[in-house]
């Protein structure tokens, strides 16, 4: 703590490991996606070397034990030390859990990484300053009770690290509210284990996944810094990540311009010294007979993104006069007029006169 003031980076949930079965990305841009996680941790400790950051918070779920190698926690192991000045504060979380059996255990952590390795609440204590924490040593941490013996120094910062949902509270991950905690008197709450950045209160926080994991984890992702001074907390989010995805809504207008589509996601969607992963909706009526080349187009979006995907939900735009007068005296006319005749809503009449036709025409081409 320098000139009555600390700084710390807060943030969690890397999955390094991860395999990216929930992903629905193609398997050849999986090992891409474990570097994308890489470049963002290699960020965040850039950050933390650059401020020259008093601490650095990870909230869990920093590997997934089941699938990480030790080479994996042996690289982060490297960027744990390329910040000797910085203390470095881990708790695990129900994917990377401190059992007898984690991998976690086999590295040689230099003096500046602190570690807690207990499911119950453990403190690390210095000059100015104080940090909890709470580690799974299971998948699951449930107990009827976790904070009945803390006693905080009031005249330090006292800041506690948390991997659980306090959103939704669940039996299986610490089963908290928010009344748990926001009481305790702690004057920062560093929580993991939701990958969405959420404030919960001014000083209980989610940072979110430190590097988006597929299309469930849309917009920017990053870290927390924050700066106490003088007691005071000061806090921005920094986005960090090497990627973001975004899910595009797009409506066609009667026609379909590649250009002006183009131009639409280049202005309002993509993301500048990002890797950009879109999915693309396309929605509204195209003329009768109209095809959308939706691989074409994927083909040619390539090149302006790192991953696109196209679903098509458009619809053909019947003229049903039109078609009514050039076929009044065969079955499709029949089936028009039919339709027209029904006791039904005008919405009823369009839907059954859509899948009819469409019907009806692919037999008659």
């Amino acid at each position: 703590m320098k000139n009555n003031k600390l700084t710390f980076l807060h943030s969690g949930d890397f999955h390094l490991g991860s395999y990216f079965y929930s992903s629905d990305l193609p398997v050849e841009l999986v090992e891409n996606r474990r570097e994308n996680i890489w470049a963002s941790i290699e960020s965040l400790f850039s950050y933390a070397k650059e401020k020259k950051t008093d601490c650095i918070f990870l909230c869990g779920d920093i590997f997934n034990e089941n699938y990480v190698t030790l080479s994996i926690l042996e690289r982060l192991n490297s960027l744990f030390k390329t910040v000797p000045e910085t203390k470095i504060f881990i708790i695990f979380g129900n994917h990377d859990p401190y059992s007898k059996n984690s991998k976690f255990k086999y590295l040689n952590l230099a003096s500046n990484v602190f570690v807690f390795d207990d499911d119950n609440v453990k403190s690390f204590e210095f000059e100015d300053f104080n940090v909890y924490g709470i580690s799974y040593t299971d998948r699951i941490l449930n107990k009827s009770s976790y904070f009945e013996d803390i006693k905080l120094d009031r005249k330090k910062i006292n800041i506690l690290l948390l991997h659980t949902d306090i959103l939704m509270p669940n039996f299986n991950y610490m089963n908290l509210n928010l009344s748990d905690i926001e009481n305790l008197g702690f004057d920062y709450i560093a929580l993991g284990h939701i990958h969405k950045p959420q404030k919960v209160k001014e000083n209980i926080i989610y940072p979110g996944s430190l590097e988006p994991l597929s299309f469930k984890e849309t917009g920017f992702h990053g870290a927390i810094y924050g700066e106490f001074e003088n007691r005071k907390l000061y806090k921005k989010f920094i986005p960090l990540s090497s990627s973001i995805f975004t899910l595009v809504n797009y409506e066609l207008k009667e026609s379909f311009d590649f250009y002006y589509l183009l131009e639409h996601l280049k202005d309002n969607v993509l993301v500048e010294d990002k890797n950009n992963y879109i999915r693309l909706t396309l929605t509204g009526k195209l003329p009768m007979g109209f095809d959308l080349d939706i691989k074409g187009l994927e083909e040619a979006l390539k090149k302006y993104v790192h991953y696109i995907e196209v679903i098509d939900n458009t619809e053909e735009n019947y003229d049903i006069e039109k078609i009514l007068d050039l076929n009044r005296e065969n079955q499709i006319g029949i089936f028009i007029d039919k339709v027209n005749s029904l006791n039904e809503s005008q919405e009823i009449k369009e839907k059954i006169l859509k899948y009819g036709l469409n019907a009806l025409m692919r037999e008659d081409s």
